[in-house]
């Protein structure tokens, strides 16, 4: 009996063990409810700020409520109170049920303490459906500081009570607004930059549905937003009605990512500065867009700017105050560069300093009657006279050549400057600008175009065809028309290369004591005042100069530049001429002619040394040295620029060691004679075979040497071959015992990972070393979920879910949802994921629901109690069942009981 007890009790427990796993699962899926971003999809590293507009989604379960003809389904919507979030709005469709929702809060239960109720949503669902989808949208207050969370509940009515049956809750990190923001595509974009505004899912008027729309709404007047890379609007106007600066970052964009092209890309209503950044209208072809649009009573600037491939690239419909356009380039347009309505105000347009071309045929600008074009590039023997209309303009005052494009930042190498007494340089030190102690400061611009053969200005009437430039072609000019008398001091380094600094050093310029002859050249358009180029220390040449003399002009040899002080006395005349004066630095060119008497080479030790004598050097700048290794491919320079020392009519000679080579190498030299205007001849080719001093040896040499070597080889060669197998055959034991200690090396990691996973199955692996008959064994335990799992259990909120904020006793829960101003649950949730909150097994509690409005919260029931109530009495039924068929079998005979 005592055996047949024992056993029973063995099989009963087995049978337990089987009804009642120690991982308890619920008889029934649970309740529950996800929240997810979806656009953006995620905050930029240094969080969304206040003004930032999201587009959301919630998904959740219904399986309490009751259908019929009454509203049975409500879903509330908590925010901190600190975010002061506005334009909270649920889509009036549910996405699974296609049933309409409207707005209701009348059955949302009391806020957590730090969140307000900011919207709700009801239906009345006539059908049974297991969930439904919602998006929603809302906009961070511009005075969020704080990290917090959308926190939602789901309400059902079961007939006769309300019933809260899910809860969801999604993080959103919150960084405070500054008065400089950013914007960006997208928040991988944003990078270190912060606070960072990016476009949300909707293209609604006025722009809404873009980040610059959000940070336009947020900042306070005078505010900078700073575009970072190439960032597309979308189909609707972005209405900019503040006064505010744009500013591209590192070569930006603003472009547009929508087909529907009817609308202007920017609509200015305030005053803005839009600076250092490039307009076009995107994949709009057919029709384009106008990429400014004018509406404005305050002053607009268009600063170092591009305007390309739109239709109009400004359209003016209304301007009370001026519209600074400068330094920008305005190209590539089916419309006006600049197209001004009738009876558009009175705001005068100031465009200067502005590449301006290539837009529709013909008239580029409409100035309207009010403004004025001078000191723009309309292209290549184009002027302002049929490139304007009803604008103001002086004949001559425009750019013969296009303006440089700026290399780090978009818009053109323009600078406007302010000239003090103090000397200050510009375009990496090229050009410098100063007046005298006691004269008043005025404003000029220097405009810089470049050294290539493109860049030379009124190329076509300027004569220039035997000018070298040795710097870059600049204008000059003043940024007020008001007469000025003081005196520019204004000088250009001459040091584009070094033929360029020989030349000019030489006593055909600045090596002479005749100021005429220093090369710094300036050009009269159109007074006629020069006669093509002339130099500034030369009385102008031109049939309207009358006798005037030039300006005092000096070579600084030390800084290698060339100055000129332009006053009114002279010409170029600082009122009489600025306003029309491109400048360069260069010397008069011509083929060089050069006449070799001789050219040789003298091979030594490593050191050929080369000689030349000329007879006369006509147009010669000076010379280098060319080598190449006899048998391979071209040429190329060894020595540094060589001046010339003779003169047109008389020669001179010279040397140059080349102590770069190697001995018993064949090299062959030639000499390239460079013109004043920099093009090169060449002379004959000849060789030399650089050697050492001593090529044949003496007898005693070679005996001692062969004397020497001959027991030395001998004898190495005898010992080290027998000692060396040797040696070899008696380290050939040390790879068995390396490999026999390798496993146990491995050997302490493993253990040390061991206490943290012994609930897990043990596995032991075995390692034999085939040299030796020793076992050394490795335990792992396999199992890849244990640090996770170990994670979502660490938190200090209630079974995985972020710990609770403050809790709010009188709303009858017990957390669940998160504090206002951080998240305080575990670690391990990622914040710009989705997020379910449908919890494990053993979280149970967390959503059970809360009573409906009015209800008393005895009246709510316990799932977890009554689930625990169907096992037992399941387990039961099961125990009864299997004794009763263990009785019968013993009965007949085929269940044998121990005895």
């Amino acid at each position: 009996m005592k055996k047949r007890f024992i056993f029973w009790i063995i099989n009963s427990f087995i049978i337990l063990c089987f009804i009642f796993p120690t991982t308890s699962v619920p008889a029934m899926p649970l309740q529950g409810a996800i929240i997810s971003y979806l656009s953006p999809t995620s905050c930029p590293a240094g969080g969304c700020t206040g003004g930032q507009r999201f587009n959301m989604r919630t998904s959740f379960d219904l399986v309490t409520y009751q259908p019929g003809l009454q509203k049975n389904v409500q879903v509330c919507a908590y925010t901190p109170v600190d975010w002061n979030v506005n334009d909270f709005l649920f889509s009036s469709t549910g996405t699974l049920s296609g049933l309409t929702y409207g707005f209701d809060i009348s059955d949302c239960g009391p806020a957590p303490t730090g969140y307000q109720n900011s919207a709700g949503i009801s239906s009345t669902l006539t059908n049974s459906f297991f969930g439904d989808t919602l998006d929603f949208t809302f906009r961070l207050g511009r005075i969020a500081t704080s990290n917090g969370s959308v926190y939602l509940r789901v309400y059902e009515f079961n007939g006769s009570n309300w019933i809260q049956s899910g809860q969801a809750f999604i993080f959103v990190p919150v960084t405070p607004l500054t008065q400089t923001v950013f914007v960006a595509q997208s928040a991988g974009e944003c990078l270190q930059n912060s606070p960072c505004y990016i476009n949300s899912g909707d293209d609604l008027p006025g722009g809404i549905g873009t980040g610059l729309k959000d940070a336009i709404d947020s900042l306070n007047p005078s505010a900078v937003i700073q575009i970072i890379g190439n960032y597309a609007i979308k189909s609707q106007t972005v209405a900019i009605d503040k006064s505010l600066t744009i500013k591209g970052l590192q070569q930006a964009a603003i472009t547009s990512s929508g087909y529907v092209c009817t609308q202007p890309m920017l609509a200015i209503s305030a005053g803005l500065t839009l600076e250092e950044i490039t307009l076009n209208d995107g994949l709009c072809i057919n029709p384009n867009r106008d990429l400014l649009q004018i509406d404005s009573t305050q002053p607009v600037n268009l600063l170092s700017s591009s305007l390309t491939n739109g239709k109009d690239a400004i359209l003016i419909r209304q301007a009370a105050s001026p519209i600074t356009i400068q330094a920008s380039t305005i190209s590539n347009n089916i419309g006006f560069a600049i197209n001004r309505l009738a009876n558009s105000g009175i705001g005068e347009i100031r465009a200067a300093a502005n590449n301006i071309y290539g837009n529709r045929n013909g008239i580029q600008v409409n100035c309207g009657g009010h403004g004025t074009v001078n000191h723009n590039f309309w292209g290549y023997e184009i002027g302002p006279d049929t490139a304007s209309q009803n604008c103001t303009f002086q004949a001559g005052k425009q750019l013969g050549s296009p303006i440089l494009s700026s290399i780090a930042t978009t818009g053109l190498q323009v600078e406007k400057v302010t000239v003090r007494s103090l000397s200050q340089s510009y375009f990496e030190n090229q050009v410098a600008v100063s007046h005298a102690d006691s004269e008043p400061d005025f404003d000029l611009f220097i405009v810089n175009h470049g050294s290539s053969t493109s860049s030379i200005p009124f190329a076509s009437t300027a004569a220039m065809t035997n000018l070298v430039p040795c710097s870059n072609f600049y204008d000059v000019f003043l940024a007020d028309s008001a007469v000025n008398s003081s005196t520019l001091n204004l000088s250009i380094r001459y040091n584009l290369n070094n033929a360029c600094t020989a030349t000019i050093e030489s006593n055909s310029y600045c090596g002479q004591s005749d100021p005429t002859l220093f090369p710094l050249w300036w050009f009269d358009p159109n007074q006629l005042i020069t006669s093509g180029w002339d130099t500034t220390g030369q009385s102008p040449s031109g049939p309207a100069a009358n006798g005037v003399s030039g300006q005092t002009t000096t070579c600084d040899l030390v800084n290698k530049k060339i100055a000129v002080q332009i006053d009114g006395s002279g010409r170029p005349g600082i009122n009489a001429d600025l306003n029309f004066t491109p400048f360069v630095v260069a010397i008069i060119g011509n083929p060089a002619a050069a006449v070799l008497t001789s050219f040789s080479a003298s091979a030594g030790d490593a050191r050929v040394v080369l000689s030349w004598q000329t007879s006369s050097e006509l147009n010669t700048s000076g010379f280098y040295i060319q080598r190449r290794l006899q048998g391979t491919g071209s040429f190329a320079s060894i020595s540094p620029f060589i001046p010339r020392s003779g003169t047109n009519t008389s020669g001179a000679a010279y040397t140059f060691a080349d102590t770069t080579v190697t001995n018993n190498n064949v090299y062959d030299y030639r000499l390239e004679i460079v013109g004043s205007d920099f093009l090169s001849i060449y002379s004959n080719t000849i060789s030399a075979n650089p050697a050492p001093a001593t090529q044949t040896p003496t007898t005693t040499v070679s005996a001692t040497i062969t004397q020497t070597l001959t027991p030395s080889i001998t004898s190495t060669t005898t010992i080290t071959p027998t000692r060396t197998v040797t040696r070899t055959s008696t380290s050939t034991r040390t790879p068995s015992r390396t490999s026999y200690r390798a496993p146990t090396l491995v050997r302490t990691p493993f253990r040390s990972a061991t206490p943290s996973r012994t609930p897990f199955p043990s596995r032991t692996t075995i390692f034999r070393s085939t040299t030796t008959t020793s076992i050394t064994a490795v335990v792992f335990t396999p199992n890849p979920e244990l640090t996770s799992t170990a994670a979502n259990q660490s938190g200090s909120g209630d079974g995985g879910y972020p710990g609770p904020g403050e809790t709010d006793q009188t709303d009858g829960e017990s957390g669940g949802y998160p504090g206002p101003d951080s998240p305080q649950g575990s670690t391990t949730i990622d914040p710009l994921k989705t997020l379910q909150v449908t919890p494990s097994p053993n979280q149970r509690h967390s959503l059970t629901p809360e009573p409906g409005p009015g209800q008393n919260g005895d009246e709510s029931t316990d799932k977890s109690n009554s689930d625990w109530v169907y096992y037992g009495l399941g387990g039961i039924i099961a125990i009864c069942v299997l004794l009763l068929a263990g009785y019968f079998l013993w009965k007949q005979g085929i269940l044998n009981l121990p005895s």
